[in-house]
């Protein structure tokens, strides 16, 4: 009996918290964590896929109510034929739609530059990419929350006619102050 209570207690704690978050504003600032798991089409039929395992730090500061602009630090570990690691850099900038205190769906772009562990091969090939976001900040507690998101990516290679492309659906954990 003492279980279910508790959990009904946390829950309504949980849903009193969010009724008093608020969607960013401007002038704050977003910490994030994100992890996505997808596969890179190389877009050849001569190499295959590329797996990869992504985390990345993101921050931003919201110029406006509606615009955001910051940096990532990405590590990806990907599988073709053998384990290799990536390191991305870069920047992004994104539109918040203010619909609801604890809810902002937004849109997004981002560039970035790659470093891999690999000094040739298919994944060293890659030496930037950019690409677009839709997704979702849920916020339900005033200062943290949740994202999800679908990213859409181009992958660019040097001296290549052929870039990769990559879909990944991106879940997270946010920080606002």
């Amino acid at each position: 009996m003492l279980k279910p209570t508790l959990a009904l207690v946390l829950l309504a704690s949980c849903g009193a918290a969010a009724l008093q978050a608020d969607a960013p504003k401007a002038g704050e600032k977003e910490l994030g964590l994100q992890f996505n798991y997808s596969n890179l089409d190389t877009g050849t039929s001569s190499s295959p896929n590329i797996e990869s395992t992504q985390l990345k730090a993101s921050y931003g500061y919201l110029l406006t109510d509606h615009h955001e602009i910051g940096g990532f630090l990405g590590y990806t570990s990907q599988k073709v034929y053998q384990t290799a690691s990536t390191t991305a850099f870069g920047v992004a900038y994104s539109y918040n739609f203010q619909i609801g205190k604890e809810t902002t769906p937004y849109l997004g772009a981002h560039a970035a530059f790659l470093s891999s562990s690999l000094p040739n091969g298919a994944l060293a090939d890659y030496k930037n990419y950019y690409g677009l976001e839709a997704g979702l900040k849920v916020y339900p507690w005033d200062h943290a929350g949740f994202t999800f998101a679908a990213t859409w990516d181009t992958y660019v290679k040097d001296h290549a006619p052929d870039n990769g492309t990559q879909f990944a659906l991106v879940v997270g954990l946010g920080l606002k102050w």
